[in-house]
């Protein structure tokens, strides 16, 4: 029986990274967004303000920065997360993974509407958020949703729609402060700690199991010596490289759950998540080897590998786990309570 799920979870696989819009699978930036306050994406929904940073905001509304048109437009806080799910997770999803990141969108919304109300930052223009899905969560209109999912849009937005309306008053807190709640698309069997990509530490963010996550395929990026050298060259100017370009990485670290930690390229030290941006990489979880003329680098998860896996979140729910559960298990010490 086992056997006969861990292939179901596989071809929903398959499903999401048709559905799933690739940047959002990425999700490298939410604890960087919060203190940067980065902003970006598109939307058509909503009550414009022209932003000019006077927009009104209620306990129920939510304002948010288009990157595209730099205007602030309001909608309901339940609109905004209807949309933030279906741009994080695929709708094909079970219902109590679903609303698990339900839950992990609306506390993310929370936690930015009260920092922006205590210390607005001006790059918003006195929105709560962004919509850049490279520094905040990923959102969806309505209209992009319709376009999206067709002839099963009703099917889709009846179904996302009903599990948020379950949660709504939902939110994750760790004594007493909404948690920063990020989120990745899957892990290399075991998450990453915030510090391990932040560099700070966060007691509800550390590594847990998540060996559902391995049965997924690994993903291979095959780059040129003359590219990574270019590549390397445009970012550190005064790299050097070591005669045989097998030595051009070398005395790699990784953790036990094999994400590298850090490695030297030529002679200059660089974190894992450095080389996964330079790169373009799935994760900070691979290994890098020179053949013939090309660097080969094999990355295992897709995403930071922090906080809540979604791969993950499905598989535990087709196990029986309730999004409660879920939320548990990824979020360490973390309460569930209402808003």
């Amino acid at each position: 029986m086992l056997i006969k799920n861990y292939l179901v979870i596989i071809a929903v696989f398959a499903a999401l990274m048709l559905s799933v819009p690739v940047v959002s699978m990425f999700k490298t930036n939410l604890w960087d967004a919060e203190r940067d306050n980065g902003s970006e994406k598109s939307s058509t929904s909503g009550t414009s303000s022209g932003g000019n940073g006077d927009q009104e905001q209620t306990a129920d509304e939510i304002a948010i920065l288009d990157h595209k048109t730099n205007e602030v437009f309001t909608i309901p806080v339940r609109e905004y997360i209807i949309g933030v799910v279906f741009a994080e997770i695929p709708p094909t999803y079970e219902t109590e993974a679903i609303k698990a990141q339900a839950v992990a969108a609306h506390s993310y919304a929370r936690r930015h509407m009260e920092l922006q109300n205590q210390s607005p930052s001006d790059e918003l223009k006195g929105a709560a958020l962004g919509t850049n899905p490279a520094n905040f969560q990923a959102y969806l209109t309505n209209e992009e949703i319709r376009e999206r999912y067709k002839d099963n849009y009703d099917e889709y937005y009846k179904k996302i729609s009903e599990c948020v309306d379950e949660v709504y008053d939902k939110i994750m807190v760790f004594e007493g402060q909404i948690i920063v709640a990020a989120f990745h698309a899957y892990s290399h069997g075991r998450t990453v700690p915030a510090m391990a990509v932040w560099g700070t530490d966060i007691p509800y963010l550390q590594s847990v199991d998540s060996e559902l996550d391995m049965i997924l395929p690994n993903d291979t990026v095959e780059i040129s010596a003359a590219e990574t050298e270019r590549i390397l060259k445009e970012a550190y100017e005064d790299i050097e490289f070591p005669e045989f370009r097998s030595d051009w990485f070398r005395d790699i670290d990784a953790d036990t759950s094999g994400y590298v930690v850090s490695l030297m390229a030529g002679n200059t030290k660089l974190s894992g998540v450095r080389v996964r941006e330079l790169f373009s990489l799935r994760s900070a979880a691979f290994t890098v080897d020179s053949i013939d003329d090309n660097f080969v680098f094999i990355s295992k998860g897709y995403g930071h590998g922090v906080g809540l896996s979604q791969f993950g979140a499905n598989a535990m729910a087709m196990q029986g786990k309730t999004h409660q559960e879920i939320l548990k298990h990824y979020y360490s010490g973390i309460e569930i309570t209402t808003f």
